[in-house]
């Protein structure tokens, strides 16, 4: 699967590499295809930049949280050093140019332009930092400096956060297939076809809280509900498509008589109801199908599904 971030990385990459065997830029094809002209033809080029750089007139960009804090220099830091030790080691090659490359593309999206989150930086600087270690001559100053770049930044990461200082620790992989399966039994209750909303509360312009309580789960959300063939919303898209000050914030509901009126208008019939918004339980224009709420893995919270007697 391509996508945006990958596509914006790999472009300096495999021109570095390009310039001693050209037949690379043909990597660069499916990337352009798929991401690159439709942004051009369609003319969100603008809106594009203007989310990830925080342009003007836009609500939710990801450019918001642009300051080099102490955290962020002191990944720099540890990446810059072994990216110096390289160098000194190997001279300046093909290697150290794309290690050098990928410790600025870091600064820059932390201070400039969001291309991507900490986390995707992190597993590209450690994928190129092995990389070039496997493909030149090693030496225990060099290993030391990679070790000493890694290992703090490896349990800042998300899905490997412990409290044992010395073994980082990985958490057991899991399958979703049987979350999934179970999210589908949820919707089971809604006809093929039909729309369903979920109430999430409005971020007010905060690009963090968007699908607030429920970013990672939010997904595996409104995949279930496409298998079953139902319209969900809102998704990104929507999102995206409503990014500017002047643009209607009607499909965020935090309150019955919010949702009742949107899904009036909308000719919705079904609402995905998270458990801190209690009052549709009490309020006889909602009327549960399923009986039971559905617990989200790994968070306090759990959802409930409605039908709007309009």
């Amino acid at each position: 699967m391509l996508s945006f971030t990958a596509t914006i990385v790999a472009i300096p990459f495999v021109l570095i590499f390009a310039y001693n065997e050209p037949l690379l830029l043909a990597a660069l094809i499916p990337g352009v295809l798929k991401i690159v002209i439709p942004i051009l033809r369609s003319g969100q080029l603008k809106e594009t930049l203007a989310v990830i750089n925080g342009g003007k007139n836009v609500k939710f960009s990801r450019g918001d949280n642009k300051k080099l804090g102490m955290e962020k220099l002191y990944v720099f830091v540890m990446f810059g050093q072994f990216a110096i030790a390289f160098s000194w080691f190997n001279g300046l090659n093909e290697l150290s140019i794309i290690l050098i490359g990928t410790v600025l593309l870091f600064f820059i999206n932390e201070t400039y332009v969001r291309i991507a989150d900490q986390q995707s930086f992190y597993i590209l600087y450690l994928s190129v930092g092995t990389f070039v270690l496997m493909n030149s001559q090693i030496n225990f100053v060099l290993l030391a400096s990679f070790g000493l770049s890694i290992y703090l930044v490896y349990r800042w990461l998300l899905n490997v956060r412990t409290s044992k200082l010395l073994t980082p620790g990985i958490r057991v992989p899991f399958s979703a297939h049987a979350e999934i399966h179970h999210l589908q039994d949820f919707f089971r209750s809604v006809p093929k076809g039909e729309k369903v909303i979920m109430a999430y509360r409005n971020p007010n312009g905060d690009y963090g809280q968007i699908f607030n309580g429920y970013r990672i789960f939010n997904e595996p959300i409104q995949y279930a509900a496409s298998l079953n063939g139902l319209k969900y919303m809102p998704d990104w898209y929507t999102i995206m498509s409503n990014n500017t000050e002047e643009s209607p914030e009607d499909f965020w509901i935090e309150t019955p008589d919010q949702a009742y009126t949107y899904m009036h208008e909308q000719s919705i019939f079904f609402i995905v109801v998270p458990c801190f918004i209690e009052k549709f339980i009490e309020d006889s224009r909602f009327q549960e199908l399923n009986q039971y709420a559905f617990p989200i893995p790994g968070a306090p919270y759990s959802i409930r599904l409605f039908t709007c007697i309009l």
